[in-house]
């Protein structure tokens, strides 16, 4: 009867062990406190155990089976945890517990069963000199003890938790956290030295950190309440449980500890490249990896540059040529300052993982300096890269020679690898998706062999430091055949790990020509006093016969220039100077009728080629000699005219890729004079089309030196460009250019620029609606990875669906229309990053109308959006919907429209009818943002701005107020359990600095904005800020600052002011409106004196747009303006007058952010000073 009992309890025990495997989303992750025994399951594992004792003998049952071993080891780390209170003996009370009343008779079969225990739970056991090594080792697996915490080592644990956060805020830089976490454990009681607790403890603190960047503890006076009351259940998804209050409180203070802590590296800012296996072959994948939170003095170290601006993008490039935004930075913090990052982790694959992966810096349009990644060099493909396991994917470590510490790692590489002795093996595993790399897994020391040596790597060693080289030389940036091309040989620079770079000794470089078996030293070479070396080849760095480092290149002579001389009616003539040797020239095929002869003198050809009549941006020569050496150029055709440059120096071929504004930041603007213009001005005129009708239209116009062939970068195009852009909500708008050199227009093949590179119109088969077709998808960098998915427009929070593409006979890429019984829109987007267009498409009858109701919901006003007149939708009852929401802060369906901002990761905002609605009513807008705790949500909603007409310094401050208020309303309403326990003065504090923490995303976008909030928080928390206690006027006052802030402007801008905003039709109504409406006449006289009422006629009207504006729309904002005496005098088209002045607002910010900013403020603080000290117009 007894064995049937004991029978059934393993079963039991058993089904336990299974259940509570099943309900961990890990179940085989050590060590133990990671599995979060809860008192539930703590209690039915003891009856479980407590039960099988008392059916049969213990000595039957202990060290039976592996069910019982892992069980009693969880169950024992768990005891030791929560209820050792002290004491000699550990092991007789955990026994006592489970009523085996004496364990010395069963010691010898415990500790097995405990060895076996944490054998089958992946756990190595503690050694210790004294003690027994099963208990040491159980008793840090279960989490902090609580002895340690309350009983006689009180005081330890917290002790050593600050010693780390101490060491690591100041060794970071030399430092892990692991390492300090190790290094501290002498600080504990000796049952407590075990690496298990250093990994507790890190564990903790990382966790704690990733809470401060998430809900930015860092600005809270209080951190554990912020969290509480952002988000209650915080304490549960910590990696251990906590099941006593003495554990609770220690992490209530080392939150407090690490909430102020800001994360020191060496690079926060690097490039990590992994490879990743895919469908058909492996791919590389380079990602870009930015900290949360950084410290100002790593930013500076790490990115190279001392003096940055308070806030600042950083764009990523590849050698594609795409531009891509990888992170926003807001400097934030009064006494210790800390960038808050906003990150877009960006990923690149195999060719643009292996190229150069570089950064620019940009604020205002401007940028702030450009360089290659930590990390982010181009790999070699003629060197072996070595990769180590880490986390499921294989982490890029070295290039060339390398010793690794892993017992494995994988190569890849185009040429073959070898065991280099019995005791090591190689096995080809696959291939990467770029030509000709194959992938080895290695063990011991294997050779990557070419044909100049082989390369050694070694596994299982201590790791070697890494090497990398670069070539500089003079590089024919004309040259399109080869990667590397120079004229004469480049110079090797080498640098080993974090050492000083240095130049490689010629003595050490050895060039092998291709299709040849002879290795010649440079030094050689250079020593026989000409030129040798001419065409395709490998240059070799060898040390006592070790290869170090080689890459392939061709070498075109030293003296060698192209020169095109171009001549009327398309007649045109290359030179081509410095070669000595025999070469043959051509052009490519689709040209090769251009060239009608060729001739020689000396070193110098000469061709004559004959253009056709249209402009012609380019000629594609073809240099040959020897068997299989040949280079391609791609030359200017110098025609006058004007044409794009791409970043490597060649011209943009339009009909390759599209124009975006993304490509505008990197390529520059190539201006040919015709013959005898000597004109130094040259005008743009940009127009922005929809559908082929003109909507609006911009011109500037350009110094130009007096040299005939200029090249100028493209800020002009890219200002114009972004400024119509983002007055349009059509995204298949377009802006095309002309320019003009004096009355004459120039011929051009700049192209239009369009908002995505890749389009998405409908695929039809069989009069069929079957998916929608990726455009120009040939020429993508990523196409083999491009994936789209699908989810319902009016339930954006929805998981997303991922579409299966169609076949075709070309090889299109073509992606099917979602498969769904849901009638109603569905939206279809990729990643961001690929620049395809996102779209809308109808499932099911788009005449299906919804039912009437008083209360309007986001799902109704989306999904069935009934159509109006003239094919276009009747916007009545999401307008509705929007005014609900503008006057209801708590309406529930604020959190549906949450989906829509998530949208906003992956596509612009005026992809959606809500959006285009959304800014016709600013008070929704400004409630939206209001909404955001998060950063990065916040600045999705911000940046709706730059993509839409609609600009928050044109929001009422009223409007701003209302807004502050539902904020600080709700709260009130958290704190309340708070307010009713803490003294008044210890509350207003709290309320003060919670209010502020939740604001301070707003108070980084600008002086103005930050007034505004100061108004609010004087107004309703009574805490002036520090500019209230000036005077408005006289010394030391803010007028005083305002025209500093003005002199400023004018030795930033030279002098110069914004005189134009669009065209002269657009920019003279405005100014009819500003002279009527906004005349000097309606600003009260206490504040006039900011305006340049006294200056002359023509220096005011100079000034309108640029000093005067912003000036009198903030009073107007500020609702400082007596318009009672001229509203009924004058009309006009306000809509049109609004879109003016969000323009003109655009234009200020792209001119100078930071003048409209103070401008604006100072205006607003004089007007509230005014107010205050009673002074009446």
């Amino acid at each position: 009867m007894s064995d049937v009992l004991v029978s059934n309890h393993l079963v039991q025990m058993q089904k336990w062990l299974n259940d509570f495997s099943r309900n961990r989303e890990h179940p085989l992750v050590t060590p133990l406190w990671r599995f979060k025994v809860t008192d539930e399951e703590f209690i039915s594992l003891k009856k479980l155990i407590t039960n099988l004792f008392i059916a049969r003998n213990p000595k039957h049952v202990i060290n039976k089976s592996s069910a019982f071993d892992k069980i009693f080891t969880l169950y024992v780390s768990t005891w030791l945890q929560r209820n050792y209170d002290g004491g000699k003996s550990k092991w007789q009370p955990v026994c006592d517990s489970v009523g085996l009343r004496d364990y010395r008779p069963y010691y010898s079969a415990i500790r097995n069963s405990v060895e076996r225990g944490l054998k089958l739970w992946k756990i190595s056991v503690h050694s210790t000199a004294s003690g027994d090594s099963f208990i040491s080792t159980l008793y840090c697996q279960g989490g902090f003890p609580n002895f340690a915490l309350l009983g006689e080592q009180k005081g330890k644990v917290p002790e050593y938790l600050n010693t780390v956060i101490d060491h690591y805020r100041q060794f970071h830089l030399t430092t892990s956290i692991d390492e300090i976490a190790n290094e501290a454990l002498g600080n504990l009681p000796i049952t407590l030295q075990q690496n298990a607790f250093a990994e507790l403890a890190v564990s903790l603190i990382n966790h704690l950190m990733l809470l401060r960047d998430q809900f930015d503890l860092f600005s809270a006076s209080e951190p554990v309440l912020k969290l509480d009351l952002e988000k209650p259940t915080w304490r549960d998804d910590l990696p251990f449980l906590l099941c006593d209050q003495g554990t609770q409180e220690l992490i209530s203070r080392l939150l407090s500890s690490t909430a102020k802590l800001i994360k020191r590296e060496q690079n926060p800012v690097r490039v990590l490249r992994t490879l990743e296996p895919a469908i058909e072959s492996w791919q590389l994948v380079a990602e870009t990896y930015i900290n949360k939170t950084i410290h100002p003095e790593d930013l500076n170290r790490c990115l190279d540059e001392s003096s940055l601006p308070v806030y600042f993008d950083l764009y990523s490039h590849v050698d594609s040529g795409g531009r891509y935004r990888s992170a926003a930075f807001n400097l934030k913090g009064n006494s210790t300052k800390r960038w808050q990052v906003v990150t877009n982790k960006n990923r690149f694959f195999n060719l643009d993982a292996a190229g150069d992966i570089s950064y620019s810096l940009w604020s205002d349009e401007n940028e702030l300096g450009n360089a290659t990644y930590y990390q982010g060099e181009a790999l070699n493909n003629d060197l072996p890269w070595i990769f180590q396991s880490s986390n499921d994917k294989y982490r890029y470590l070295a290039q060339g020679n390398a010793t690794i510490a892993a017992d494995e790692a994988i190569i890849a590489f185009s040429g073959e690898v070898i065991a280099a002795n019995v005791t090591s093996s190689v096995e080809e595993v696959g291939s990467l998706g770029i030509d000709g790399i194959k992938l080895y897994r290695v063990r011991g020391e294997v050779l990557a062999k070419t044909l100049q040596g082989s390369f050694k790597i070694a596994t299982a060693c201590e790791e070697s430091k890494p090497l990398n080289c670069r070539m500089e030389g003079n590089k024919v940036i004309e040259a399109i055949s080869s990667k590397h091309v120079f004229r004469g040989l480049p110079n090797i620079i080498a640098k080993e790990h974090d050492l000083d770079e240095f130049s490689v000794c010629k003595s050490q470089l050895f060039w092998q020509a291709k299709n040849s078996d002879l290795m010649v030293c440079l030094d050689s070479v250079l020593t026989a006093g000409k030129e040798q070396i001419q065409g395709h080849g490998s240059l070799s760095w060898i040390i006592d016969e070790q290869l170090k480092w080689q890459s392939k290149l061709a070498i075109l002579p030293t003296e060698s220039q192209f020169n095109v001389i171009p001549f009327e009616q398309g007649e045109t003539e290359l030179k081509l100077l410095g070669f000595e040797r025999d070469i043959d020239i051509s052009l490519i095929e689709k040209q090769k009728k251009w060239l009608r002869e060729v001739d020689k003198y000396d070193d110098m050809y000469l061709c004559e080629i004959q253009l056709p009549r249209r402009l012609t941006d380019v000629m594609n020569p073809v240099l040959s000699w020897g068997l299989d050496n040949e280079v391609t150029l791609e030359l200017a055709t110098q025609q006058a005219g004007v044409c794009l440059v791409t970043p490597e120096g060649r011209p943009f071929i339009h009909s390759r890729n599209k124009l975006t504004v993304n490509d505008l930041y990197t390529h520059k603007l190539r201006i040919a004079k015709p013959e005898a213009q000597s004109e130094t001005y040259l005008s743009i005129s940009a127009v922005l089309f929809h559908d082929k009708q003109q909507v609006a239209n911009l011109s500037e116009s350009v110094i130009l030196p007096k040299e005939a062939l200029v090249t100028i970068d493209c800020k002009t195009l890219l200002t114009m460009s972004r400024l119509l852009l983002s007055q349009s909500d059509d995204l298949r708008a377009e802006v095309k250019f002309r320019f003009f050199l004096g009355k004459d227009i120039m011929e051009s093949v700049v192209p239009s620029v369009e908002v995505f590179k890749h389009a998405t119109p409908n695929f039809w088969a069989d009069n069929e609606l079957k998916g929608i077709k990726v455009t120009k998808s040939r020429s993508h960098p990523n196409r083999s990875n491009i994936k789209m998915f699908a989810k319902p427009m009016w339930d954006l929070a929805r998981e997303a669906v991922e579409l299966p593409t169609v076949e075709n006979e070309y090889n299109d890429m073509i992606f099917a229309i979602p498969d769904t019984e849901e009638q109603g829109p569905w939206f279809l987007y990729s990643d961001k990053q690929n620049l395809i267009q996102p779209r809308a498409v109808i499932i099911g009858d788009s005449s299906v109308v919804y039912e009437c109701s008083d209360i309007k919901t986001v799902e109704n006003a989306i999904r069935y959006l009934p159509r109006g007149d003239e094919q276009g939708f009747d916007f009545s009852y999401m307008d509705q919907l929007i005014i609900d929401l503008s006057n209801d802060y708590l309406n529930p369906e604020w959190f549906k429209l949450q989906g829509l901002v998530d949208a906003l990761n992956y596509a612009a905002a005026d992809t959606f009818h809500l959006f285009r609605r959304l800014i016709k009513k600013p008070q929704a807008m400004v409630d939206l943002l209001a909404k955001q705790d998060d950063l990065a949500d916040f600045d999705l909603v911000w940046s709706i701005a730059q993509d839409m007409p609609f600009e928050w310094f044109s929001v009422p401050a009223a409007m701003w107020f209302k807004s502050f208020n539902h904020k600080l309303d709700s709260l009130k309403t958290k704190l309340e359990p708070v307010a009713q326990i803490l003294p008044e003065q210890d509350y207003a504090a709290l309320l003060k600095s919670t209010f502020e923490s939740d604001v301070e995303n707003l108070r980084t976008k600008g002086d103005y904005f930050a007034t505004l909030l100061d108004i609010f928080i004087a107004k309703n928390l009574n805490v002036k800020a520090q500019w209230m206690i000036l005077n408005a006027w006289g010394e030391n006052s803010i007028m005083g600052r305002y025209v500093n802030s003005r002199k400023d402007l004018f030795e930033r801008q030279d002098g110069k002011l914004l005189l134009k905003i669009q065209n002269r039709a657009k920019d003279e109504n405005l100014k009819s409106y500003i002279n009527e409406y906004l005349a000097d006449e309606v600003v009260p006289t206490n504040l006039s004196g900011m305006l340049a009422s006294h200056l002359p006629e023509a220096v005011k009207n100079r000034q309108i747009f640029s000093i005067d504006l912003p000036i009198k729309m903030a009073l107007y904002n500020f609702d400082c303006l007596n318009l009672e005496q001229v509203l009924s005098t004058v009309s006009y088209d306000m809509d049109e007058i609004n879109n003016n002045i969000n323009f003109t607002y655009a234009r200020l910010q792209s001119w100078d952010r930071q003048w409209l900013n103070q401008a604006m403020a100072n205006a607003t603080q004089i007007a509230y000073l005014t107010k205050e000290e009673g002074i009446q117009s």
